[in-house]
C-alpha cells in the first residue's frame, strides 16, 4: 500500500545528496483508509547538494504530507553556494525561511522571512516551477554593505563587469532598502537577448565613498540609486557635493553587462578651484596648488565619459561653461571671463560661436581654445592692450599707447617645460622708445612677432620686426640678430649679427643713444652687408664688414666698400679697439 510513495523517497534520495549532519525526532504516520502519509523530522547541521545549490550547516524542521514537503529553516550558520548562480559562498547567521515543495507539480515556493548576516538583511519569496521552466522571484533588501552586493546577486542578474566595477570603485556604502524582481523562463534567464522574461532590481544607497581608479580622487555621496533591468545597469544620484561643487546629476550606466563599457553622464557646477583640483589628480596634471590661490569664478561641467575596457581608449565628451572667472599675479590680472569650452572624443573642438571673453588688465580680450594633439592645446585670440595697464617695468619704460595684439599659446599638458608662446602686433597706436635701429614710431605698421618657448631646461625667445629676426637663448644669454636674412645657428655664448641692411647712419645712432654701450661685452661675431653706410660726411656704398671676438676684443677680419669712384678693401686680424661705441 506504500508503493506509491516509493517514487517520492527515491526522488528525494536522488536529488538530495546528504554528506553530513543528523536527523532526529522522526515521526511517521500512515492513514490506511485514505492512503495518506504523514512524516516529520528535524535536521541538524546537515550538508547537502540539491540541484545547483550546496548547503552547509542546515538546520530545519521537515514535514511530509502526501505530495507536499514543508521545510522550516532556522540555521544560525547556514552557508549557501552555487558555482553556477553565485560568485562565492553566502554565509548567513540568521535564517528564517519556509520552503514548500509540491512533488506532483515539480514546484518549489520559498518564503524568506529573514536572511541576514553582518553585511545584509533581506526577505521575499521565490517560486520555481521546474516542470514548466518558470521562475518568479521577488525579494526586498532591508540593509546591506554595498561591497557585498556582488556576492548576493546571482550572476545572471549582475554581470561580472558590474561586479568588478563595484568591488574596485566603492570604498564604502550601504543599501538601506531595495528589491530584486525576476519573472520568466528559467532556462533563458537573465533574458538578455529575448523577451522570455524580465530581471529587475532597484537599490537605494547612502553614505557612499566612490573612487573610480587609483589616480582619481574619491567622491562622497549621501544618496544614490542603482537600477538593473535585464542586461542594463545604471547608478544615479542628484543634488550631491564634490568639494564645494554641486553635483546636479550623475549617472553611470552600462547598456550590456556582458560588455565592460561604462558611460558616465554628469552635470557639476561649482568653483573653478574644485574643477582644477579634481582634474589635476584625475589626469595627473602638473599644477602647483599655490597657483590656485588667486583663481576665482565658477564653472558648470556637462560630462559624457565612456570608460572602455582599455583605460587608454577612454572617450571624453564634455562642455564647460565659465562664469565670471578670474586670475591674477604680479604681472597680469584676468577678470570677468565668460564662455564655453567643448570637448569631443578627448579633443577640444573649435566652434566659431563658442569662445571665451573677458578682461586682461582691463583690456577686452577674446580667447579660443582647441586641441593640437591628445596632450597639447592651443590658446589663441586677441586683445587691445593699453600698455600703461601692464605692471611690467620693461614695457612701461619703452612702450606707450595702445595696440591690438594677437596671441597663440601652445601648451603641452604632459610637460609644462615644453611650451610655445607666440604674440604679434602691427603696433598701430603705440610708440616705442627703443634704440634708433629698432625705433617704432606712432602709427607705423611694421609687424612685430614674438615667440617664447620653454624646451626642457631652456628658455628661448624669437623676435621678428621690420625684416629683422632675432633668436635669443635666455638661459645662456646668447643668440643672434639677423637683418633681412635667413635665420642662423644660435651661438653658445654672446650674440652674432648677420644679414643685409639697406641704410645705416652711424651719426643717427650716436644721436639717439643716451648711454654708452660696450659692444665687446655682448657681441660674439658680426657679418653684415650694408648697402649705404654713413659716418660723418662720408658715405660708403655696398659695404661688407666681418668682425670676430677673441678673448675680450673684436678683431676686424674684413671690410670692403665698392662704388664707381672707389674700391676699399681691408683684411686680416686687425684689432678693432672700441672702448665706447655710441649706438
Amino acid at each position: 500500500m506504500l508503493s506509491k510513495y516509493n517514487s517520492y523517497f527515491t526522488d528525494i534520495r536522488d536529488k538530495f545528496k546528504v554528506t553530513e549532519g543528523s536527523l532526529s525526532d522522526l515521526l511517521i504516520n500512515y492513514n490506511y483508509e485514505h492512503n495518506k502519509l504523514f512524516s516529520s523530522f528535524t535536521l541538524d547541521n546537515v550538508s547537502l547538494d540539491y540541484l545547483e545549490y550546496k548547503l552547509k550547516n542546515l538546520s530545519a524542521k521537515v514535514l511530509f504530507l502526501d505530495n507536499l514537503i514543508t521545510m522550516k529553516l532556522n540555521s544560525d550558520k547556514l552557508e549557501l553556494s552555487s558555482d553556477k548562480i553565485f560568485r562565492g559562498p553566502l554565509n548567513l547567521i540568521n535564517t528564517n525561511v519556509d520552503i514548500k515543495t509540491d512533488l506532483s507539480k515539480g514546484t518549489h515556493f520559498i518564503n524568506i522571512l529573514n536572511l541576514s548576516n553582518k553585511d545584509i538583511s533581506f526577505k521575499g519569496n521565490i517560486l520555481l516551477d521546474l516542470n514548466n521552466d518558470f521562475i518568479h522571484l521577488n525579494t526586498s533588501i532591508n540593509s546591506s554593505n554595498i561591497k557585498s552586493l556582488p556576492s548576493i546577486f546571482p550572476k545572471t542578474i549582475m554581470g561580472e563587469n558590474i561586479s568588478s566595477w563595484i568591488n574596485k570603485s566603492f570604498i564604502r556604502g550601504k543599501v538601506n532598502e531595495g528589491f530584486i524582481f525576476m519573472k520568466g523562463a528559467l532556462s533563458t534567464n537573465p533574458f538578455y537577448h529575448d523577451y522570455s522574461g524580465i530581471s529587475y532590481a532597484n537599490l537605494n544607497l547612502n553614505d557612499l565613498n566612490i573612487k573610480y581608479s587609483l589616480e582619481w580622487p574619491s567622491i562622497k555621496l549621501n544618496n544614490a540609486v542603482v537600477k538593473i533591468k535585464n542586461k542594463n545597469f545604471s547608478f544615479e544620484t542628484t543634488n550631491e557635493k564634490i568639494y564645494s561643487s554641486n553635483i546636479k546629476k550623475l549617472r553611470v550606466s552600462v547598456d550590456d553587462m556582458n560588455d565592460a563599457t561604462l558611460e558616465t553622464k554628469a552635470i557639476i557646477s561649482g568653483p573653478i578651484k574644485d574643477f582644477v583640483i579634481y582634474n589635476k589628480d584625475a589626469f595627473n596634471l602638473k599644477i602647483n596648488p599655490n597657483d590656485l590661490k588667486d583663481v576665482s569664478g565658477n564653472i558648470t561641467s556637462h560630462l559624457d565619459f565612456i570608460f572602455l575596457k582599455s583605460k587608454n581608449s577612454n572617450i571624453y565628451n564634455a562642455s564647460f561653461d565659465l562664469n565670471n572667472a578670474s586670475y591674477k599675479n604680479k604681472y597680469i590680472e584676468i577678470t570677468q571671463v565668460n564662455g564655453s569650452i567643448n570637448l569631443k572624443e578627448n579633443l577640444i573642438t573649435l566652434n566659431e560661436d563658442n569662445y571665451l571673453n573677458g578682461l586682461i588688465n582691463g583690456n577686452k580680450t577674446n580667447v579660443k581654445i582647441k586641441s593640437l594633439s591628445s596632450n597639447k592645446i592651443s590658446i589663441f585670440g586677441s586683445s587691445n592692450i593699453d600698455y600703461s595697464s601692464l605692471n611690467v617695468e620693461f614695457i612701461n619704460q619703452y612702450i606707450k599707447g595702445k595696440s591690438l595684439w594677437n596671441f597663440d599659446f601652445e601648451i603641452n599638458l604632459s610637460n609644462f617645460d615644453n611650451n610655445l608662446y607666440k604674440v604679434s602686433s602691427n603696433l598701430v597706436g603705440s610708440e616705442m622708445n627703443f634704440p634708433y635701429l629698432f625705433t617704432k614710431k606712432n602709427q607705423n605698421t611694421h609687424q612685430l612677432n614674438i615667440s617664447y618657448y620653454k624646451k626642457n631646461n631652456f628658455d628661448m625667445i624669437s623676435l621678428n620686426y621690420d625684416k629683422i629676426v632675432s633668436l635669443i637663448n635666455l638661459t645662456n644669454t646668447s643668440g643672434f640678430i639677423s637683418f633681412n636674412d635667413l635665420r642662423r645657428d644660435i651661438p653658445k655664448q654672446n650674440f652674432n649679427l648677420y644679414g643685409n641692411i639697406e641704410y645705416l647712419n652711424l651719426n643717427e645712432i650716436s644721436k639717439h643713444n643716451k648711454n654708452d654701450i660696450d659692444l665687446t661685452k655682448y657681441i660674439n661675431q658680426v657679418s653684415l652687408k650694408i648697402k649705404q653706410l654713413k659716418k660723418g660726411d662720408f658715405i660708403f656704398n655696398n659695404s661688407v664688414i666681418n668682425l670676430t671676438k677673441k678673448k675680450k676684443s673684436l678683431f676686424l677680419n674684413e671690410f670692403s666698400s665698392v662704388s664707381n669712384s672707389y674700391n676699399l678693401f681691408a683684411t686680416g686680424e686687425q684689432k678693432l679697439i672700441i672702448y665706447r661705441v655710441l649706438i
